[in-house]
């Protein structure tokens, strides 16, 4: 319930948020797509991420080993 729920806050505060700035400045409505697809690309990413570090069974955080490039796949 609780990730319906959030789901549905999200659709909230962009209709709400993103439609009331938009209205009050449409030569903005541009950079709002822009910035609504930028999250959702990161969060797909983010979220990819985790979902595929937990189904190998690995942990979904940083380690220094990524960060030299020695394990990228």
């Amino acid at each position: 319930m609780h990730v319906e729920a959030d789901a549905v806050h999200e659709v909230v505060a962009l209709r709400d948020l993103t439609g009331g700035l938009a209205g009050a400045e449409p030569e903005l409505a541009g950079d709002i797509v822009f910035g609504a697809r930028a999250i959702m690309a990161t969060e797909g990413t983010f979220s990819g991420h985790i979902l595929d570090s937990w189904a190998d069974g690995r942990s979904s955080l940083f380690t220094p080993e990524v960060a030299s490039g020695a394990d990228l796949g």
